[in-house]
């Protein structure tokens, strides 16, 4: 997924999207291979020394915020729909 439903965290692309978005892009893609990465700010953080996991965010289909922190900055970057 690369719209403008999605914000940049330190690199990393976050989902900004609620959860019945979340369930219609799973439904959409039940056919399609590929992965949905659960992103903290941890995680976001430690992907910057860490290629596995820099290249497991960079090639998921989506990412999707696992914490408030995401959650927040994603509404401070003007996302409405975002959940955590």
């Amino acid at each position: 997924m690369h719209n403008k439903n999605q914000i940049s965290f330190n690199g990393v692309r976050i989902a900004c999207l609620s959860f019945n978005k979340l369930l219609d892009i799973i439904y959409a893609n039940r056919n399609n291979k590929g992965y949905i990465c659960l992103v903290e700010a941890s995680g976001v953080i430690r992907q910057k020394k860490d290629k596995v996991l820099s290249a497991a965010y960079a090639s998921s289909i989506l990412n999707i915020p696992d914490g408030t922190p995401l959650a927040w900055f994603g509404k401070l970057s003007g996302s409405k729909e975002i959940q955590r």
